[in-house]
């Protein structure tokens, strides 16, 4: 791991990554996702009962953070700080989003570019309260900002996946 407060390795193996080799055992991606959410259909951006500055203020759940965490690693107040700027890009309307809503009331946001990062916020809209991903070795933020997978296109998927 790393000692930067944002949790990117900086090592010469690492370019951009948290660790500075794919988890043990991982040659591609699987679905880390949220059974049973039960979406009924795509909804659009402004049916969200959230705005963008509402990041600030929602609270993150201790199960998504440790989600986020079983996943990527890093520490708690990293993970959190992801999350929320994952719902702010998908808030802002990042060209690709998508939003569902479940048969319980919570809203499914997704980004499909890049593709495969989600959380799911309260029926409420008072707290996000799980995180889903296809990708385990890199956060939105290292997709978005250009680091490049070191396992994507593999077609494998790692045992138990």
């Amino acid at each position: 791991m790393t000692a930067y407060a944002d949790g990117w390795c900086r090592t010469e193996r690492c370019e951009g990554f948290t660790q500075p080799d794919a988890p043990e055992g991982w040659s591609g991606t699987a679905k880390h996702g949220i059974a049973g959410t039960g979406a009924l259909e795509v909804l659009p951006l402004a049916s969200v009962p959230l705005e963008p500055p509402d990041t600030f203020t929602i609270s993150v759940t201790r199960a998504a953070i440790q989600r986020f965490q079983s996943v990527h690693g890093g520490r708690p107040n990293e993970a959190e700080a992801q999350i929320r700027s994952l719902l702010e890009d998908l808030l802002l309307g990042v060209p690709g989003t998508r939003v569902t809503r479940s048969q319980k009331g919570g809203w499914s946001l997704r980004s499909t570019s890049p593709k495969g990062y989600a959380v799911i916020v309260s029926s409420d809209a008072e707290a996000v309260v799980a995180y889903a991903t296809v990708h385990r070795e890199r956060t939105y933020a290292q997709a978005r900002a250009g680091v490049a997978s070191r396992t994507e296109g593999t077609g494998k998927r790692s045992e138990g996946q």
